[in-house]
């Protein structure tokens, strides 16, 4: 299992808080302006950030998600390819961080998302790749 995969099994709380708000947003007959306005609140208050969460509603206002749409999964893996994206340039492999000198890594979220597990994983990963 990679670390990503890792930190991403460390993040199931808030995920799944997320994706319950989603289907519930959703679940309506169409998808409005009203209705994306409460994804962008969901969005922010699920501590994406207002920029990301603004962002994330332009594209979805562009997508023109089919009003019929039944399922909330596919909504849930268009979020998830579209927060990706928004990712990716950040992305650094932490095997390569300098053990020669200190590192920083910020760990930031609302209470009960996970930040205490992710560390703790952060640290036995390090430990186990000699990285301590």
């Amino acid at each position: 299992m990679s670390l990503f995969d890792k930190l991403k099994k460390g993040l199931d709380l808030s995920s799944s808080n997320l994706s319950t708000g989603i289907k519930n947003i959703f679940s309506k007959k169409s998808i409005d302006q009203n209705i994306l306005s409460q994804f962008e609140d969901l969005l922010i208050s699920a501590d994406v950030g207002i920029e990301t969460a603004a962002e994330l509603k332009k594209e979805f206002e562009k997508l023109k998600v089919d009003k019929n749409l039944i399922d909330s999964k596919e909504i849930i893996n268009i979020l998830a390819e579209k927060i990706a994206s928004i990712l990716i340039p950040y992305e650094k492999n932490l095997l390569f961080l300098d053990s020669n000198k200190p590192n920083i890594i910020i760990v930031s979220g609302v209470n009960g998302v996970g930040k205490t597990t992710t560390i703790g994983k952060l640290g036995k990963f390090y430990k186990d790749n000699k990285k301590s």
